[in-house]
């Protein structure tokens, strides 16, 4: 899972494992939607859609069928700045 932000290139070209998730910005903040997805609730909601034996993998199809509690985005914006700093503050203990 990654954000694409910042990025000196203009266009990103993906393949057919991947897929892009893009928020509607009057309801949700991207990287909310980033850190919502990487919390161990959601990561495990998201795991019991995965299929496959050989090459496992997630259908976008799973984004219908999933619910998320999504708080307003006055409290999406605080959560999103403490976690920014939090993880800057944490790349700098290397």
């Amino acid at each position: 899972m990654s954000i694409y932000k910042n990025s000196p290139f203009k266009d990103a070209v993906i393949n057919e494992h991947l897929f892009i998730l893009r928020s509607k910005k009057k309801f949700l903040i991207q990287e909310f939607l980033f850190y919502l997805l990487q919390s161990q609730k959601i990561f495990h909601k998201i795991s019991l859609f995965i299929s496959g034996s050989a090459q496992p993998g997630l259908n976008r199809n799973f984004t219908k069928k999933i619910y998320l509690e999504i708080p307003s985005v006055d409290e999406q914006k605080k959560t999103t700045n403490t976690l920014n700093h939090l993880s800057d503050h944490l790349k700098h203990l290397d």
